[in-house]
């Protein structure tokens, strides 16, 4: 739905579908923008209901107009941003690393000018066998029957191959089956259809993934393990990963803080916009993080001390201003940040 500036600026807080032309962002005394957008997925979908709340909390705070933008996707939301007409975004890792570079299936077009904000829910896969398996570590796997692919989710496989490629590993290398639902693993695990399985390991922030968690309890299964050099090596080679650790005690049998890698959904945030304004929204963000939980339960899944921990794209100064404020920003971000920008 359209509506006039005049109307804008008497509402409380508009959501919308529709795309405001680059002229409604005409800015404040302080170089603001008077509006802003956010892109999200289609409106019921996980990251739209997000994008809602943080919305609500920085117009509540601050007067700060965001309009929720609920598109088709990851490729409409990358139009949206070429073309000026939103300011941020929420999206996974895989699809920030890809704007920002101009990879996958954005090759032709070429990358856009974004940023991070923030990370948020933190999404671990790790694979693991049946303890009487005579896989040990991942470069095992050759030959093996791996449940790996689920084919409507696709980051289920390019997680696993981005684990695999490191070791030399290909999909040749393996007997590939797929998966469609938790009963296809459960049924697998019970009939011996694959000896290796390649899944979430976390759901909610770090809690235990609860089919995982049913299924550690009945059988003896076992994590395969990562070293820190390995993490660091698939982390370098496929940077929409990005570093997680499953406690020790997570799962029966785990005793060990279990090394892996997974996905992140993120804040996107436009270059040019004011590093004073994302200071802001970055800061009031996290302050009312309790808040947010309250409107959506999904942020139970946001950790402050986690904010800065994906560095597949560069982070905007303005946040980068805020997370060393808070004492996680470190040396070494300042560096992979730096190189980032090279």
């Amino acid at each position: 739905m359209k509506k006039h500036l005049g109307i804008l600026m008497t509402v409380t807080f508009l959501l919308s579908v529709s795309v405001f032309s680059v002229s409604a962002f005409a800015g404040s005394k302080k170089g603001w923008p008077k509006v802003m957008s956010i892109g999200t997925t289609p409106p019921g979908t996980s990251y739209y209901n997000l994008a809602i709340p943080i919305a609500d909390v920085l117009k509540k705070k601050h007067g700060l107009r965001i309009t929720v933008e609920g598109s088709a996707g990851s490729g409409v939301n990358y139009e949206l941003y070429r073309k000026g007409n939103i300011e941020l975004s929420m999206q996974n890792s895989l699809d920030a690393v890809n704007w920002y570079k101009g990879t996958g299936q954005y090759q032709k077009k070429g990358k856009i000018d974004v940023r991070l904000l923030a990370t948020g829910h933190l999404q671990a896969f790790g694979m693991w066998v049946k303890d009487q398996s005579s896989v040990r570590r991942i470069d095992d796997i050759k030959g093996k029957r791996c449940a790996f692919a689920v084919p409507a989710v696709p980051i289920m496989w390019l997680t696993a191959k981005a684990n695999m490629r490191p070791f030399g590993l290909a999909e040749n290398d393996i007997e590939l089956v797929k998966w469609s639902g938790y009963k296809d693993v459960k049924s697998f695990v019970a009939e011996g259809t694959a000896e290796v399985f390649h899944t979430p390991t976390n759901a909610g922030g770090l809690k235990p993934h609860p089919v995982i968690l049913e299924i550690s309890q009945t059988n003896h299964i076992r994590f395969l393990q990562l070293s820190k050099p390995e993490q660091n090596t698939i982390v370098r080679m496929s940077p929409f990963l990005a570093p997680m650790t499953i406690p020790a005690g997570t799962y029966r049998g785990q005793d060990f803080d279990l090394r892996t890698t997974g996905t992140t959904t993120s804040i996107g945030v436009k270059t040019g916009l004011p590093a004073d304004l994302v200071y802001l929204m970055t800061k009031t963000i996290w302050e009312n993080l309790d808040t947010l939980k309250k409107a959506n339960a999904g942020f139970n899944a946001w950790y402050k001390d986690k904010a800065a921990s994906f560095h597949g794209i560069p982070y905007h100064k303005g946040a980068v201003k805020y997370y060393r404020e808070i004492g996680i920003w470190t040396s070494a971000m300042d560096e992979e940040q730096q190189n980032l920008l090279q």
